[in-house]
């Protein structure tokens, strides 16, 4: 059996773009339409959709992906997002080429530190070098859309604060004990003979659904994961610069 293993910038090669985005839908569950809506931004600069292709008795197909994207907020840095690798090929080395070429890649674009999030996969990513760190946010395609000056604020601390309830001063006046010749409003039954009875309480809310709706065949266990931000471990690299030849 002959086998090879080629790595493309999917722009370059849209022949892909079906199989890949079917690829990342076994893993993150989102509709085709959607999913090559977001391959199709894949371009020289960023964002850029980096995959593997494997060759096999004149087959191909694709079997690993990543997408590279600029960080707002740090200088030289970029995020790479859906990294994926074929489910049965997993354990060969795969992952590992993906993380590598996307490295290389962000590196001869001129970027110092790589970012990225994982939910479960953190030792795969410390053994590759990667340490926790806080996050960032990324813009996408839109970054070069917007301001510099709204980015800036999109991208600065924010911290939540809670608005404080002002403390009033102890009140001054005395309060008066009721008048002990106080009587009780007269009761006055129904004219018509009915007893009054109070509403019914409304009925309660519907539940709220998940943002994430699992399809047949996608990792359940990740879409469910991916609604909990607090799931969610932030890490990052220092990127070894190209050296020219």
């Amino acid at each position: 059996m002959e086998s090879n293993i080629q790595v493309f910038l999917l722009h370059e090669h849209k022949k892909y773009l079906d199989g890949t985005a079917e690829l990342i839908n076994t893993y993150w569950s989102r509709s085709k339409a959607a999913r090559l809506w977001t391959l199709e931004k894949s371009c020289d600069k960023l964002p850029c959709s980096i995959i593997l292709v494997l060759t096999e008795n004149g087959k191909e197909e694709v079997i690993g992906h990543s997408r590279i994207l600029e960080a707002q907020g740090v200088d030289n840095a970029c995020y790479v997002e859906t990294v994926v690798v074929k489910s049965d090929l997993r354990g060969r080395g795969f992952g590992r080429r993906m993380m590598e070429e996307s490295e290389k890649f962000a590196s001869c674009k001129g970027y110092k530190q790589m970012f990225l999030n994982t939910i479960d996969k953190e030792k795969f990513y410390s053994h590759l070098g990667y340490t926790e760190s806080h996050p960032v946010i990324t813009l996408g395609a839109n970054a070069s859309k917007l301001p510099q000056h709204m980015i800036d604020k999109l991208t600065q601390s924010t911290t939540r604060c809670t608005k404080s309830t002002p403390t009033l001063p102890p009140s001054t006046a005395t309060t008066l004990p009721p008048p002990s010749n106080t009587v009780a409003a007269p009761h006055h039954p129904n004219p018509n003979g009915f007893t009054t009875v109070a509403p019914p309480p409304p009925p309660p809310l519907p539940p709220t659904s998940k943002k994430c709706q699992p399809t047949e065949g996608c990792n359940r266990h990740v879409m469910e994961l991916c609604c909990d931000p607090s799931k969610v471990t932030w890490m990052r690299k220092d990127l070894i610069p190209k050296v020219s030849s």
